[in-house]
């Protein structure tokens, strides 16, 4: 008899296993819980406190068993003061809430630390090892045990009652030191492609300066125009920070900070989210999928395509194209006129783009 070649989705009846192994429910394996709301204000937050974790770490990495570092560290007065929840070293976590969980990233965490609410932790019980379950759960689409299309999200009651194959602990232990052997060697293979991909990047943007470097003799059939002919040009906002009820929702919120961190040009999850009723208050507005975001204040230039409905604060501009233009055309040029952009702003404490 041999292996399951993957774990049965959610409608699917279980596979065969090898002797001595057994399908085992996540809640029967370790203990479930998601995380807390992410604590809001500067005081909250240390260079030297403990790891909070939230779903751009995991973004960071895409997969990996090393989770050692997070952006953010809590303050000694957020411990004191927030209701905050800890992940021991060892816990496999993935995205519980919104597009991120297509992204089926997991991270076994190499330290203690705190975890945001939009993520779901998995403690492993003594039955399982950290690895196993980490590599188990790596075969699993989490969309295929989400809910709401429109904005899915992962309960605990299903999450507790996914199924992966349990053989003994010794097996266990083998099979997990072959896959540890075998990622270590796609890391070296990652990392010389990312040493590829800064020699492709440097070649994309010489391209960009040949193709768009035209000055005002066009090609045939080209014209210039205002941008503001081909898309809406969309201010953000901040929902009043010291209200509880405008955070932690289910809209993406987009910052500069989300922007300058994004490896691909598709946003599709934000480190912060408001609710209806914050999104109601300020005079942000949702933009639609295919809207070029771009920061425009400290600094001027970050890009991005709205994988996802999504709002933006103050320091951004949403570029809502119409019929007329491609979305990733639009993207690109402006991908080459950041220069001449960031020539436009003005102001005495930072550098701003206006609207006009």
């Amino acid at each position: 008899m041999t292996a399951a070649s993957a774990a049965p989705g959610r409608n699917a009846a279980p596979r065969p296993l090898p002797d001595g192994w057994r399908w085992a429910r996540l809640g029967e394996v370790c203990r479930v819980f998601a995380g807390s709301a992410a604590p809001q204000g500067d005081q909250y937050f240390s260079d030297d406190g403990p790891f909070f974790f939230r779903v751009s770490d995991l973004g960071q990495h895409g997969r990996t068993t090393e989770l050692a570092q997070a952006r953010d560290r809590l303050s000694p007065l957020a411990l004191d003061e927030k209701s905050l929840v800890m992940a021991k070293r060892g816990s496999v976590l993935f995205p519980k809430s919104g597009a991120a969980i297509a992204t089926n990233n997991r991270a076994m965490l190499a330290v203690d630390g705190y975890i945001v609410s939009h993520l779901m932790a998995l403690e492993p019980a003594e039955s399982v090892l950290s690895e196993w379950l980490y590599y188990a759960t790596c075969r699993i689409d989490m969309m295929d045990y989400a809910d709401n299309t429109g904005y899915p999200s992962l309960k605990q009651s299903v999450t507790q009652d996914i199924e992966i194959p349990l053989p003994p602990l010794p097996e266990q232990r083998r099979i997990a030191s072959m896959l540890n052997e075998q990622m270590a060697m796609v890391e070296q293979a990652r990392r010389a492609a990312e040493e590829m991909l800064e020699t492709v990047a440097a070649l994309k943007n010489a391209f960009l300066r040949e193709v768009f470097a035209l000055g005002k003799n066009l090609a045939r059939g080209w014209r210039w125009i205002p941008l503001g002919e081909v898309c809406d040009v969309v201010g953000g906002s901040t929902p009043d920070t010291n209200n509880p009820a405008y955070w932690n929702g289910n809209i993406a919120w987009v910052t500069p900070t989300d922007l300058g961190k994004l490896n691909d040009k598709t946003i599709v999850e934000t480190d912060r989210y408001i609710t209806p009723d914050g999104l109601d208050s300020c005079s942000a507005q949702m933009l639609p999928v295919n809207t070029v975001i771009m920061s425009s204040r400290a600094p001027i230039g970050h890009l991005a395509i709205a994988g996802i409905s999504l709002c933006t604060n103050q320091g951004c501009k949403g570029f809502v194209p119409n019929s007329d233009v491609d979305p990733i055309f639009l993207y690109w040029v402006m991908k080459h006129y950041v220069p001449t952009l960031q020539s436009l702003g003005s102001g005495a404490t930072f550098t701003e783009i206006s609207k006009s």
